[in-house]
C-alpha cells in the first residue's frame, strides 16, 4: 500500500508548521484480520535544550509501548518525526487526528 506524494508533502508541512508542539495519532484497523492498532508521535523539548520524538504504539484499548529518541535540535527531531509518519502511512496506518499544544 502506498500513499501519494501530495499526502506525504501535506503531512510533512503539518509537522513543520507546528513548531514542534504536536501529537499525531495514527490508527490501523482490519476487522477481518483482528487488527486494531494505534501509533502516537509527538515532538517534545527537554529541560536541557534537546528535542525528542516520543512515540507510543500498541493495540487500541490496551497500554502501549513507549519509546523516546533524543536529538540535538528541533529540526532533527521534526525530520525524524516526518520519517516515522511516512513509514507508518506506507504500512497502512491512517492519520486520525493531529492535536496541537
Amino acid at each position: 500500500m502506498s500513499i501519494s506524494g501530495q499526502a506525504q508533502e501535506s503531512c510533512a508541512q503539518g509537522i513543520e508548521q507546528t513548531g514542534g508542539n504536536h501529537m499525531i495519532r495514527l490508527t490501523k484497523r482490519h476487522h477481518a484480520q483482528n487488527v486494531s492498532r494505534f501509533y502516537l508521535i509527538q515532538v517534545v523539548p527537554s529541560l536541557f535544550g534537546q528535542w525528542g520524538v516520543l512515540r507510543e504504539w500498541g493495540r487500541i484499548g490496551q497500554p502501549g509501548t513507549v519509546r523516546q529518541d533524543w536529538y540535538g535540535d528541533e529540526a532533527q527531531a521534526q525530520a525524524a518525526s516526518s520519517k516515522l509518519l511516512t513509514q507508518k502511512l506506507k504500512r497502512g496506518y491512517s492519520q486520525e487526528e493531529t492535536m496541537y499544544a
